[in-house]
């Protein structure tokens, strides 16, 4: 009987050693690298999160309009990324906005952001920060 306890708790120790190997490893291949957040404004937040495994997430909340009677509209993007002469590329994957009304050069008083195709676009690597939609989004520090 003893011995049924003991290798039961044997099985049960490795298949919880397992697991968190597995969670840690999970983790350290989603370590975030980069986070732009938009600074304070009225018009939207957005959100641009780039991950060591080389994807990205784009989050778009446009805030409601009092004036305009308009509600809250949230978007969610997804896609990749790689390091390119020293720029960042980052590809949508799916679903994707209309770049040119994303980074347009009329609200944006920084010419950093280049738009490659109609899912892609790229910065340069050292950017501390971007213009999203006319809105400023910052580097935030990542603490690693």
């Amino acid at each position: 009987m003893n011995k049924i306890k003991i290798l039961s708790l044997v099985v049960i120790t490795m298949a919880l050693a397992f697991t968190s190997c597995n969670s840690l490893k999970k983790n350290a291949t989603n370590a975030l690298i980069k986070e732009f957040i938009s600074a304070g404004n009225e018009l939207a937040n957005i959100e641009l999160r780039m991950f060591n495994n080389k994807s990205f997430k784009m989050k778009m909340d446009f805030l409601p309009s009092m004036d305009m009677g308009s509600k809250l509209e949230k978007f969610d993007f997804n896609g990749t990324w790689e390091l390119v002469n020293n720029k960042y590329e980052l590809k949508f994957k799916g679903k994707h906005p209309d770049l040119n009304a994303l980074f347009d050069n009329k609200l944006s008083p920084s010419k950093d952001i280049k738009i490659l195709d109609e899912r892609s676009f790229s910065f340069p690597a050292d950017a501390k920060g971007i213009y999203i939609w006319g809105i400023y989004c910052p580097l935030k520090s990542i603490k690693n």
